[in-house]
């Protein structure tokens, strides 16, 4: 188990791939995480899906938010850099 602790200013994903790099992290789960945002953007919507199994793109621009979610990390091929590929913040 590792802890990653965030700066204020630190890209989430950028400090996230650089202490998945430090450890060997190729895979994995975040059970929970607890985060103070300055600005996000959250992809989803308020409308019906025409087809729920496309991706959404819409998204909504937050500022100043507090979050607890969970997500995975999965690497790519070819490795390029391994963030959770999936995210559930609760805002």
């Amino acid at each position: 188990m590792i802890g990653v602790v965030f700066d204020h200013g630190d890209d989430f994903f950028t400090a996230l791939t650089d202490a998945c790099h430090t450890h060997g992290i190729r895979q994995g789960y975040i059970p929970m995480f607890i985060a103070g945002v300055s600005t996000t953007k959250i992809v989803g919507t308020c409308q019906r899906l025409d087809n729920p199994d496309a991706p959404v793109w819409s998204h909504v621009d937050l500022t100043n938010i507090e979050a607890l979610g969970g997500g995975t990390i999965a690497w790519t091929t070819p490795p390029k850099r391994s963030p959770p590929t999936s995210t559930s913040p609760s805002a």
